[in-house]
């Protein structure tokens, strides 16, 4: 009997991770799409600043597990080129890299050197039986959370923004480099390839990636705060079905 009901929840909790991983994935994808198109470059070149992408990654570690957000981050660019046709597969493939990578340094500084997420104890409240009520004879649950100490959270927050930014702009560039060599020309952008040269021949390649660490730190910045703000609700949900 106690077997049967272990593989029925067993049974259960792999049902809730397909499903979450699915709604995840739909998620990443569609927020994937979501880009700043043509931002200009001062160097004459132009890419495009996708917002969010790795929000929904950083929240399937809480509720679908490493392994299933792995899942997500490496499909969501394959989908992504399906929809958008315009990107070349060298940079899909840097895309994938850079996600497996920036939810690798998340769940590995959040959750396990800095223990910085919010923990969550369950208490059941026992009711006296009431044969004239019905209704009141329910076993009521108290959610107590457990905060870190903010130091934990803003030093984790810190290292992820600056590892993350430092993985999208080298992977930004390594695309870039790759173009400049004619290994990979994204679709209507051969009139760019030219300044392409000039961009790195011409520009200190050093400030080039800082320069891009800035732009994707602010991204990083707003992802951590909206975490940071939604973990207690996506902590209960986890807890709840899981």
């Amino acid at each position: 009997m106690k077997l049967k009901r272990k593989n029925k929840i067993k049974y259960k909790t792999e049902i809730y991770h397909i499903s979450i991983t699915s709604i995840f994935l739909a998620l990443s994808v569609a927020l994937s799409l979501i880009e700043l198109p043509k931002i200009p470059l001062p160097w004459g070149v132009y890419f495009d600043y996708r917002i969010f992408d790795t929000l929904c990654l950083f929240m399937a570690i809480r509720m679908a597990g490493l392994g299933y957000s792995l899942i997500v981050g490496s499909l969501t660019p394959w989908i992504h080129v399906l929809i958008d046709g315009r990107h070349s597969m060298v940079s899909m493939a840097a895309f994938m890299l850079n996600n497996i990578l920036c939810i690798i340094i998340f769940w590995f500084f959040y959750y396990k050197l800095f223990k910085a997420d919010l923990k969550l104890n369950i208490e059941n409240e026992k009711v006296e039986p009431d044969a004239s009520d019905p209704l009141n004879n329910i076993v009521t649950h108290q959610h107590n959370f457990k905060k870190p100490h903010i130091s934990k959270k803003i030093s984790a927050f810190s290292i992820i923004t600056i590892l993350c930014s430092l993985c999208e702009s080298l992977s930004y560039v390594a695309v870039f480099a790759l173009m400049t060599s004619g290994i990979s020309k994204p679709k209507g952008d051969d009139t760019q390839i030219s300044s392409l040269n000039q961009f790195f021949y011409g520009i200190n390649i050093l400030w080039t990636i800082l320069f891009f660490m800035a732009i994707f730190m602010i991204k990083y910045i707003v992802e951590c705060i909206i975490i940071s703000l939604l973990e207690k609700r996506f902590l209960i949900i986890a807890e709840h079905y899981n």
